[in-house]
Formats: C-alpha cells, structure tokens, sequence
C-alpha cells in the first residue's frame, strides 16, 4: 500500500479570541482584585486582536518566576480541545476559556502583579489569553518549553519543580505530532444532535494513536455517517443494530441516543477506551459492547448466542485500511447479515487515493457473497489530516440468496 500513512496528521492548531476592552492593572505588588477582572466575565471572547504577543513577552526563566506564575503560562499555552476534526472555535467568555485550561480568574489576579512588573505585555486578562493563539509558529513555543525543562528551577521546591517539569512536558508533547499526542478527549458537535436526542455534544476520549491501534482515534468516516443517521434514522437504522470495529464509538453512542438498542464490536485492545467511551456519554442504557475479532467470531458467537439469528443492520465506518480488510468485511457480513428484506449494511468509505485497489476488492467481495448495491452516495467532509472524501453504501441481500 501506497500513498496513504495513518499517522501523517497535521497538529492540531491552538486559536482563541479575546476581550476587546483591555483591562487595566495597576503597577503595585498587591494582589489585583479578582471581582474587578470579572466585570466583563459575561462578554465573549470577540474575534479581533489588538495586541501582538511575541515568546519574549512570556516569563524568561532567569527572572525566576513563582510556581503560581509557571503554572499559569504551561495551562493558558494547552492546544484547545478538539472539535469535530479541528480546534474547537465556540463564542467563549473568559471564565468559560480559562475553565477550559484549568484556571478561573482568581488564579489570574493573583499573577497580574509579577507580570506588570517583570512581563509587562501580559499583565492583563485580555493580553494573558491571547498568549495561547499567538504562536502560529510551533517551534517559539517548542524552545520556550525546552529551556524551562533544561533549567534546574532551583528556586522552587522539589515537588513543584517535578510538577513544572510535567507540565511542560504535556505542552511539549502536544506539538509533537499525533502520536505523541497525550491522551485527550475529542468534542464532536453534529447538527440537530441536540434537537433529536437533548444531548449537545459527544466526548469521546482518545489515547496516544498507535500504528497497532488505529480505532483510538475517531476518524471522519464516523463523523460523516453519525450526521446521515441524525438526519434519516428511520431509513437505515433497524434493530437489531452491530457495528463492526466500532472504535473510539462515535456512531454506537448517536445511535443509542437516538432511542435504538446498539451492540458494539471491536478488538481487545480498543474495548477498553471503547466502554470508558459509552459510559462518558451515558450510554450504557442502549449501547452493549463485545470482543470481536473479524477472523475468529467463535468466541463473539458464544457469548451471544442471539447473534446466529443476525442483525438487520450492520454498521461499518472506515473498514478498509490494509490488503485483508476487504476479505473479512465482506466475511462477517455474510455471518451476521440477517436474511431478510428489510436487512441492510451501511458502508462508509474515505476515498484514500493509496486504497483504490482494496476498495475495488471490498465491492467485487460484496456481489460475490450475494449482496445488491441499493444505494450510494459520494460526499467531501474532513479528517486530522485535511479534507477527504468519502463514499457511503447501502448493501442488501439478493433476493435469489434469501
């Protein structure tokens, strides 16, 4: 296979807006009055700049700041959360945006006045959260935390300088690329999720991505068909539902919100994140989760014996990522496809210019083992990589194989 690496993604990049009316601090060592910064708490974060903040602005360590002050800098420069497959980009206020980074305002107050002293271009509210937008270039970020990890921050306690040295560390492996990415948890906002299920958003959590462990992530494939079922549930979805290699879960969990029962399949290792998944999103009521290994669906069998009876509808999203793939889709689909009318496979496809041979394969696999093409549809949409294509299929069985 060619052309296509799994773990080529583009880093995330950080962006947040902030508040158009500077706020002013007075120059004493006083602690700044929390209440004053909050006056405008109920104002969100407008898209203008007004303030250009350069990595000298930020606290050199030869200066020696405080623990409170270092803390500060390594939460406000966290990467923003993902949002669908890029950073989340909501009208924030900024005790909501600094929630999102483990700070309140309080924490802010009480490191104004070190800043207005030793990094003046900071010293404000508005200023100090610009600092996690300003840097387009990764690499001034990267060499301010490589020089506080260099240092022995020996003006501070044992257990604070380790926690500073962590820190810096998660900041640090942020911008190393995807599989260096801690783990972390992905926010998928899809429309009219909220109007058909009273939910507002998914969290799915995500480990450190493995070339082993590709269903850790949550890729666009499942994003583009969770919106299809959101907006045509009564046409595709009829139980009893699987979905075959259901990874981080995104689909399993909108379906279960959408009032159906849902089993969820996937190999060992991702179960785990898998469950963790289900459960975050309160899905457990509608959504069960099993071992399935395409391969050796014995043991899948034996604890649920109902299965041999098959499902009306299964679910795939982004099957096809090596030469065997096809081969074992278009297998289990015949093991578990009910035979009936109404039975169906729903297929959703990235269009992976490296994969055209083994998509090929998938569709002459799935007319050889008796199923019709009864619909198909090709759609642009997104991944961590950039934008990609897919393509979404509808199988049912021949009515000659019935």
């Amino acid at each position: 296979m060619t052309g296509f690496d799994v773990l080529d993604f583009f880093e995330p990049c950080g962006r947040i807006s902030c508040l158009r009316d500077e706020l002013s601090v007075t120059s004493d060592k006083k602690k700044v009055d929390a209440s004053t910064l909050k006056e405008n708490e109920d104002a969100a974060l407008p898209d203008d700049r007004t303030t250009t903040i350069d990595v000298l602005d930020l606290p050199h360590i030869s200066l020696k700041p405080p623990k409170n002050v270092l803390v500060a800098i390594l939460r406000i420069l966290k990467l923003e959360q993902q949002c669908n497959f890029g950073p989340g980009v909501e009208n924030l206020t900024p005790s909501q945006f600094l929630s999102n980074r483990d700070l309140t305002i309080e924490d802010i107050s009480d490191i104004l006045p070190w800043l207005t002293i030793h990094s003046p271009r900071i010293a404000s509210l508005d200023s100090f959260c610009q600092i996690g937008s300003t840097f387009t270039d990764s690499r001034d970020i990267v060499r301010y935390l490589t020089t506080i990890l260099s240092s022995p921050l020996n003006w501070l306690q044992d257990p604070d300088v380790e926690d500073i040295y962590k820190a810096a560390s998660s900041r640090l492996s942020e911008r190393c690329g995807r599989t260096s990415i801690p783990d972390f948890v992905r926010k998928i906002v899809l429309k009219n999720l909220y109007e058909r299920t009273g939910c507002e958003s998914i969290q799915l959590k995500e480990p450190s991505l493995t070339s082993d462990n590709l269903g850790l992530k949550t890729w666009g494939s499942s994003f583009i068909l969770s919106q299809r079922l959101i907006n045509d549930d009564q046409r595709y979805l009829k139980e009893p539902i699987m979905e075959l290699g259901a990874g981080t879960g995104l689909i399993g969990i909108v379906v279960a919100h959408l009032g159906y029962h849902v089993t969820l399949s996937d190999l060992p290792e991702i179960l785990p994140n898998l469950k963790e998944n289900i459960k975050l999103n309160h899905a457990s009521a509608q959504a069960d989760c099993h071992e399935l290994d395409w391969t050796r669906p014995d043991p899948f069998i034996k604890e649920n014996p109902n299965s041999l009876k098959g499902y009306n509808t299964l679910i795939f999203s982004d099957p096809v990522y090596s030469t065997n793939q096809p081969r074992w889709v278009a297998d289990i689909s015949e093991k578990f496809l009910r035979k009936s009318t109404e039975a169906h496979i729903l297929l959703q496809v990235p269009i992976r210019s490296g994969f055209q041979k083994e998509r090929d394969k998938l569709w002459a696999l799935m007319e050889d083992k008796g199923f019709q093409l009864v619909e198909s549809h090709q759609q642009d949409g997104y991944d961590d990589f950039g934008e990609q294509k897919f393509v979404f299929r509808v199988y049912k069985w021949y009515s000659s194989y019935l």
